[in-house]
């Protein structure tokens, strides 16, 4: 798996915390030089992720590996900016994972006549406007090079939600079905070039996220993992592992897709 990341570039929103934390330091560890964004960067990530570059090879400089910048998703002029940086530091782009993700920011559960005007803007803002801004300013790049630089791979965030309905959870659901079809149609649009886009899947996933899910929900016990064929949450670099594989040269004949990762919820 080494020989398909080293001295790839790849671009990584949402990298800072959670899954794409745990894919940004698995594509360093694969020898990648990741490029991170995220609308908090905490101080203390540079050198938390020096380490692992240092572990890979010590005669490498971190800052040579890693670009840490905080966006707004939502903006697109901070993603444009990040992404003209990004390529401008390492000299191109191979791919990316589109990971920045959020929930309505007072609640959770509403249905579709409780859940206000800025539940819905601001998560279609991150979730489905921030993919989109994603995508378009990293395909002024991705497969436009020659030789090893052509062609590449893009992971979207998708859900579980991406696949079926849920009471309570409209503006969220929505949400990640429309990543659905965005990454649906970019994976045509784009395969001409030799650029793969899919959409990850996963389930119950201990992160950040669900962590505040179930604090705003007022209940440890909202999500019932024993709906699931293992019956347990999944860790992030379990969801992490299946995204580096799809931005892999192993995954070369998948495109358009929707992979799955979630413990056999949808079985």
């Amino acid at each position: 798996m080494e020989s398909f990341f080293k001295d790839r570039v790849y671009a990584i929103s949402g990298g800072a915390s959670g899954i794409g934390l745990a894919t940004s330091k698995a594509l360093l560890r694969y020898g990648a030089k990741v490029s991170i964004a995220d609308i908090r960067i905490p101080e203390t990530l540079h050198n938390e992720l020096s380490q692992i570059v240092a572990a890979v090879d010590e005669n490498i400089s971190a800052d040579d590996m890693i670009l840490l910048q905080t966006v707004d998703v939502r903006s697109r002029d901070d993603v444009d900016t990040w992404i003209d940086d990004t390529v401008y530091k390492f000299g191109g782009l191979d791919g990316a994972a589109n990971l920045a993700g959020t929930i309505p920011k007072d609640h959770n559960v509403g249905t579709i006549e409780t859940q206000t005007d800025e539940d819905w803007d601001f998560v279609f803002g991150v979730n489905v406007y921030g993919v989109m801004n994603c995508l378009r300013a990293q395909m002024k790049y991705i497969g436009k090079g020659e030789g090893a630089k052509k062609g590449g791979s893009v992971v979207n965030a998708g859900s579980g939600l991406s696949l079926q309905g849920r009471a309570g959870t409209s503006a969220y659901t929505a949400s990640k079905h429309a990543v659905l079809g965005l990454t649906r149609c970019v994976a045509k649009e784009v395969g001409g070039r030799g650029v793969r886009v899919n959409c990850i899947a996963p389930g119950f996933t201990e992160t950040p996220l669900m962590k505040q899910s179930q604090s705003i929900e007022g209940s440890g016990e909202k999500e019932d993992i024993s709906t699931t064929a293992l019956g347990r949450f999944a860790q992030p670099h379990e969801i992490a592992d299946t995204i580096v594989y799809l931005l892999s040269d192993r995954a070369s004949f998948v495109t358009g897709a929707v992979i799955c990762a979630d413990g056999g919820w949808h079985c």
